[in-house]
This record gives C-alpha cells, structure tokens and sequence, in this order.
C-alpha cells in the first residue's frame, strides 16, 4: 500500500522556500533524509516543510527509484502520485482543484498529510 506517506508526510513542518526547483529533482540529494518503515529505508526530500511551501516533497526507494512526489501550493496538499515499487498501477490523488474524475479509494485521506491542510 502507499504507507510511505506516513513516514515522510508526518514530518514537522520547519524549511521555507527551496533554493531549487524540488520538483525538477530527479534523485535523491544528499541532504534527503533517512525514515525506516516497512522493512526498507525511505528518502524523502525536502524532509520538512512549512505553512508557505510550494514545491514537491519526493520520496524514493534506498535503490533510488522514485516511490511517490506530494505536491504542495502555499503549504497545502495539492496532490499526491504514488507507484508501488512491485506494481504497474500508479496512484494519482488530487486534493485541491477539480479532479478530472473521482480520487481512487487508495488515496491517502489529506489528514496523513499533518500541518499541510
């Protein structure tokens, strides 16, 4: 399932702007940091965020495959991709505007997502 999210999401929201575009990221910076959870490590980066963050926060597998990106606009969850490492499907939630259909049910609910609401 997408449980990353709890592991990287739940993070206290402290960084500002980024000095880069964190969605033009394409593999994890060194700075990414380290969450354990489900058996693997996570790297997730930028790790903290705040109330006036707009970007991506992107997740990545030890390996360095993408696992999933949460984009932000002034601090709030505007959507979610996810891809589980073993599947072909890949998850796209959109919390904010006007989804084009309904959100999948595997959606995250915004709540796994603390402070960014």
């Amino acid at each position: 399932m997408w449980l990353w999210v709890s592991a990287g999401g739940a993070q206290a929201a402290t960084a500002g702007s980024m000095p880069v575009d964190t969605c033009a990221v394409k593999a994890p910076p060194p700075e990414a940091r380290r969450h354990p959870g489900h058996g693997v490590d996570f790297l997730v980066w930028p790790d903290q965020v705040d109330a006036t963050f707009t970007g991506c926060q992107k997740a990545w597998l030890e390996d360095g495959r993408l696992l999933g990106t949460t984009v932000f606009k002034q601090g709030k969850v505007w959507s979610f991709t996810a891809r589980e490492p073993k599947s072909r499907t890949t998850l796209r939630c959109q919390y904010h505007g006007t989804p084009a259909k309904a959100m999948p049910a595997q959606c995250p609910p915004r709540e796994a997502f603390p402070l960014w609401q």
